[in-house]
């Protein structure tokens, strides 16, 4: 989260004359957060006083709105703690503000932990696991954006920024990536979040009370899900070395909901390397082919590709690639 559009109070009292949630109180551009813009909010009516996030969203095509508002709703209807979109007087559940959509929702309680220990490892990947059961019925459709196109294009787009050590790297990660494709549709898909990192979930003490930021999800394999959450709870960055209680706690937690398959478990070596290898290329992009997020009025919107670089070496070494 973010703010790369600066929203007037009176923008943001226009916006809610479609809601009814009361009116205005407070807002506080989110300074968190790397894509949306984001505003929390506060508005009060004669049932009290009610806090939401209000998203402004600034590179999301407007045909994928559908699918994350019904994504989110029917998480919501699982009873799991999301930030649903709350519905308009009258359709579709988004807005339009500065020609860009946007969604009013809930704004969920709960802290970040930014440094888990075993407890928030099996609790977070408990959750995924449940998210991954509840929706295996699901119709909803979105290809993955991510997809054997996108990483050869990025890794082109980049690469001539490179020293000779990250060429390596690269050759490693697409020769890895080229190996796996093949196998991709193959394994269980579900619908996957795509980015759940240590900030996009809230805990409560060491349960989990609400996860945010849907907008990487698609119908995608389920391993490759927990294969990128877990690159990011379980590395410890002072040592620079996955911690491997981490590692068992979140996969028990996840199989505890959901076992994970033989092919998966096959894949799986693989499947952490490419999780790592498209977030080292999109902060890569974000570097040095730096678009509308090097406008952003509040926050700081860059992640330090060094870190999933260091990531990826050690997972690549495993493979043996």
């Amino acid at each position: 989260m973010a703010v790369f559009t600066e929203l007037s109070r009176a923008e943001i009292e226009h916006i809610l004359c479609d809601y009814s949630v009361g009116g205005l109180v407070e807002l506080e551009p989110v300074a968190s957060g790397v894509e949306n813009t984001n505003y929390f909010i506060s508005t009060k009516d004669d049932r009290g006083l009610h806090r939401w996030v209000l998203t402004l969203f600034e590179n999301i095509d407007s045909n994928d709105l559908p699918y994350f508002c019904e994504l989110l709703t029917e998480l919501a209807r699982h009873r799991l703690a999301v930030p649903s979109p709350e519905p308009r007087r009258a359709p579709p559940s988004w807005f339009w503000c500065r020609q860009r959509p946007g969604i009013l929702a809930p704004r969920l309680s709960g802290v970040a932990v930014m440094q888990p220990d075993s407890t928030h490892c099996y609790a977070i990947g408990r959750w995924l696991g449940t998210m991954h059961q509840a929706l295996a019925q699901s119709s909803l459709q979105r290809s993955p954006p991510r997809d054997a196109a996108w990483f050869e294009s990025a890794a082109r787009s980049v690469e001539g920024y490179l020293e000779s050590l990250g060429q390596d790297l690269m050759r490693q990660l697409m020769c890895s990536c080229q190996q796996l494709f093949p196998r991709l549709s193959n394994l269980p898909q579900r619908l996957i979040h795509g980015d759940l990192f240590r900030d996009n979930a809230l805990f409560e003490g060491s349960s989990v009370s609400g996860v945010i930021d849907f907008y990487h999800g698609c119908r995608h394999a389920a391993a490759l899900d927990l294969a990128i959450m877990m690159n990011d709870w379980c590395f410890d960055r002072r040592k620079g070395a996955f911690d491997e209680s981490l590692e068992q706690a979140m996969l028990q937690g996840y199989q505890s909901m959901r076992k994970l398959e033989r092919e998966e478990l096959e894949c799986w070596p693989a499947l952490r390397v490419m999780a790592a290898g498209q977030f080292w290329l999109s902060r890569l992009k974000t570097r040095y082919l730096q678009g509308y997020q090097s406008h952003s009025s509040v926050g700081q919107v860059f992640k330090d590709p060094a870190e999933m670089e260091q990531m990826l070496v050690g997972l690549l070494a495993q493979t043996g690639v």
